[in-house]
């Protein structure tokens, strides 16, 4: 239990909507959790890393901050590769631009920096060191995707941006065993068609150069919103959330809880929806065994499906 002040509304019942805990574990079982706030008993509030040993003991905690009138520090995620770690989010407002910080695994601040974009979503690693930070950018009252590449020692290498013909936002990334990112957005076709958003997958090289996408559409009264993806170790991706088609019954807006797997080249090969007339219910958590087999957690009680 680490006590500390984790939100700009520490204690209000609104701090769920603003602060976000995650985590990544090294190959010795120590826990790395990344967080917006400061702990009890360790100077400074902003962006924080805590290291947690296997037995459970607080190796350490680093905080960051960066320029902010109003000190609010929003994260998204930690991202851990090797010796590395990084943090992504916002600073002032959760839609202000992206904020990345980069340190090391013995708590050491390396490098940080703001960048245009509505908030930070989600940071990578490839095998070379270098970073990427993920984002989408307001064009015209529209969103594109767009994606900043870092060497190690946080100068930028490039940066590129992603319209799918509509409004997009930026959601996650994973890199693949074939040293590819895999982003996973959602988007609308507004306004020539449809304000409802369908997920979007899609694969770029490590230079930004876009290699495929796919939309998932199969629900014209209502959104599909992809919520977390996982890269199984032959390049296969599995995306999950809610969405479509609708689960029957009288209301043709339903959502459902599906998940859909591309291969590496993006065929969409299957997708399977859990039918629980529950439209609340969608794909949050998503893992691939050992075996290949994968297991997805639900939004709603404890509902966990083995697919």
């Amino acid at each position: 239990n680490i006590d500390g002040a984790y939100s700009y509304f520490s204690n209000s019942p609104m701090s769920m909507f603003w602060t976000k805990i995650t985590s990544q574990m090294d190959a010795e079982g120590n826990i790395y959790i990344g967080t917006a706030g400061g702990a009890s008993g360790y100077p400074g509030s902003g962006f924080t890393v805590v290291k947690v040993t296997k037995a459970g003991s607080v190796a350490w905690v680093s905080t960051t901050t960066f320029n902010s009138a109003t000190q609010f520090h929003f994260v998204s995620n930690v991202r851990l590769k090797g010796n590395k770690l990084a943090v992504t989010g916002a600073t002032s407002y959760s839609s202000a631009n992206a904020s990345n910080w980069v340190l090391d695994t013995t708590g050491t601040s390396l490098w940080s920096n703001v960048q245009e974009g509505v908030g930070g979503s989600d940071a990578a690693f490839d095998n070379n060191g270098n970073v990427y930070f993920l984002t989408w950018v307001s064009i015209n009252f529209t969103g594109d995707v767009r994606l900043y590449k870092f060497n190690s020692t946080g100068t930028l290498l490039c940066q590129k941006s992603y319209d799918f013909g509509g409004s997009d936002l930026s959601a996650r990334m994973e890199l693949t065993p074939g040293n590819k990112l895999v982003i996973m957005a959602y988007g609308n076709t507004a306004p020539n068609n449809s304000y409802y958003v369908d997920w979007i997958t899609f694969k770029v090289k490590l230079n930004g150069t876009l290699l495929w996408s796919k939309k998932y559409d199969h629900h014209a009264s209502n959104d599909e919103i992809p919520r977390m993806m996982a890269v199984a170790s032959d390049g296969d991706i599995f995306v999950t959330g809610i969405g479509g088609p609708y689960p029957g019954g009288s209301s043709l807006s339903r959502q459902q809880m599906v998940t859909v797997k591309y291969s590496s080249s993006g065929t969409e090969e299957w997708s399977y929806v859990t039918d629980t007339l529950n439209e609340y219910n969608s794909g949050e958590g998503i893992a691939v065994a050992t075996d290949g087999s994968i297991f997805v957690v639900g939004g709603v009680n404890t509902f966990l499906v083995h697919i």
